[in-house]
């Protein structure tokens, strides 16, 4: 209906849950976390997000045929701003002291790494959507990741009639 007034928010992590429970938004959309605060629901979405490490084609890194963790630690790291202390899925290539450059969501990161700036990890669908051929994945073992994405809403806002049908849509198989 032309009469709906649609909000979209871009936010991660733990700025998802801060936008629900504050009644923000109404549904937010985040990588699957172990537990969650009670007045937060949330369902698992059947698909999930898959994440690789990513560098500008020109990034020395890009020259490597497989990169290991000590490779990544001679250059700077690109992450989000907002989840430096949670778990994401870069976390364990991450070493205390490590350089890196911050950005408040992934879209930014991807620019980051177009620049040259450094590598991240980046949901896979994002980089085949923007980067216009300007970045390569790097080949590490374990990667790429599966990450399962989860939906939440908060119990203390009831869900209007479209965020309960947009939980429905969400929340059926693909």
């Amino acid at each position: 209906s032309p009469h709906l007034q649609f909000e979209c928010l871009l936010a991660e992590h733990a700025d998802v849950l801060d936008l629900v429970c504050q009644g923000r938004a109404h549904l937010g959309l985040l990588a699957a976390q172990p537990t969650y605060s009670g007045d937060i629901a949330h369902a698992r979405v059947p698909a999930s997000a898959e994440f690789g490490l990513f560098v500008a084609r020109s990034h020395p890194l890009a020259a490597l045929q497989t990169v290991a963790t000590e490779d990544l630690a001679r250059w700077r790291a690109l992450r989000l701003s907002s989840v430096i202390t949670s778990d994401t899925p870069s976390d364990e290539l991450f070493v205390s002291g490590a350089r890196c450059w911050t950005a408040p969501d992934y879209l930014l990161l991807l620019e980051m790494a177009v620049l040259g700036f450094g590598w991240a990890a980046l949901p896979r669908q994002l980089v085949t959507w923007y980067d216009s051929g300007q970045l390569q994945e790097l080949q590490l073992p374990g990667w790429p990741k599966h990450v399962p994405v989860d939906v939440v809403w908060s119990r203390q806002h009831q869900l209007r009639p479209v965020a309960a049908w947009l939980l429905d849509r969400l929340l059926e198989s693909i």
